[in-house]
């Protein structure tokens, strides 16, 4: 009860409760593990003769593989990552795990912070047990440290997995656009989960998760040109979309323009502008490049397409150490270029 003096101070007095975490140490065993009922409520008094008051010694039990949570009331099992398995629609790609090496030294290190998500698997005949829906890099890394992998076991059907590994890497950087749309659309397109109930579930609108299966709406040749979509935005993607559907032209731009796109230099609103130029050119082929040879067949240039979309001249390497050292005057090139383009850039005059 609080004192006269506490309450005028506006001071709180707190009763501070014991905390036991439990933990396990390197060989599985638990360690910091809470007092039983029997240690809390007896005291011992050996050597006074009374068997009345004399504790009956325990047997010494075998450490468990398991720990209580107490946030959650999960079991967290230590199991080798060879009797796991990888969902068949996870949604990580190879090239998006990160640094596994270096989460591998972690586990060694200080251990595994947090377990991953596992249910039993259908069949044990090759030796797996459990199926893994969420935690792939620390899977990976418990494998490459060879050391046992803390999990949660959940029975769990194909929607509720699907929904829990959406949710736990919705916010993660690691996890771009790209994968996580591709992922989308693989569950749906196998009916495992609807885009109605991705919505719902995940309280994301209608419009981002559209913009996100965009990315498996992207023609072929435009996936195989850009290769590596870990940068590309979904609006990007959607945008990507709707270009590539108007016909051959638009796809043959985009892909002239994989480069920006594959490193993310390009936004939605540039790569309309960028793709709307090239076609208004009309150039028929833009992996094309203009050879200018004089009667001899001597090369003196090259007309090119550069990664804008403009036109550029480039001059061989012969031609280009002549102008560097000055046999050739660049501007007699350049004034000779302004009276052409001068006269043909002539307006015609109203009659």
């Amino acid at each position: 009860m609080p004192t006269i003096d506490s309450i005028k101070t506006n001071q709180k007095t707190f009763k501070k409760r014991a905390y036991r975490p439990w933990d396990i140490d390197a060989t599985g065993g638990v360690i910091n593990q809470p007092p039983s009922p029997i240690d809390q409520g007896t005291t011992s008094t050996a050597g006074t003769g009374s068997t009345d008051d004399t504790v009956t010694e325990l047997q010494e039990q075998p450490a468990p593989q398991m720990i209580q949570s107490s946030m959650e009331q999960d079991t967290v099992l230590l199991i080798s990552p060879y009797e796991i398995k990888n969902w068949e629609f996870h949604d990580r790609p190879a090239n998006e795990l990160g640094d596994i090496q270096n989460l591998a030294k972690e586990f060694k290190d200080i251990g595994q912070q947090q377990p991953c998500i596992v249910r039993p698997a259908q069949s044990s005949a090759t030796g797996v047990k459990y199926e893994l829906i969420v935690g792939e890099r620390r899977w990976h890394a418990a494998k490459l440290a060879q050391v046992d992998l803390r999990v949660i076991v959940k029975h769990l059907t194909d929607t509720d997995a699907a929904i829990i590994q959406a949710s736990e890497n919705l916010n993660r950087k690691g996890l771009s656009d790209y994968a996580r749309g591709m992922s989308y659309a693989k569950l749906i397109s196998n009916q495992i989960i609807t885009q109605k109930e991705l919505t719902e579930k995940l309280s994301i609108s209608k419009q981002q998760v559209s913009r996100l299966l965009s990315f498996s709406k992207i023609p072929k040749e435009i996936h195989d040109a850009i290769e590596d979509f870990s940068r590309v935005t979904l609006r990007t993607a959607e945008q990507i979309k709707q270009l590539s559907s108007r016909g051959s032209n638009y796809i043959e731009a985009i892909i002239l323009l994989k480069d920006k796109i594959r490193d993310g230099k390009i936004g939605y609103e540039k790569l309309k502008i960028l793709v709307e130029q090239y076609i208004n050119t009309q150039v028929l082929d833009v992996a094309t490049s203009v050879k200018v040879s004089d009667d001899q067949g001597r090369h003196l240039f090259t007309w090119r397409l550069d990664s804008n979309l403009n036109h550029s001249i480039h001059f061989p390497s012969d031609i280009s150490v002549l102008i560097r050292s000055k046999t050739i005057d660049i501007n007699t090139i350049n004034n000779s270029l302004i009276e052409v383009l001068n006269t043909m850039l002539v307006l015609p005059k109203d009659d």
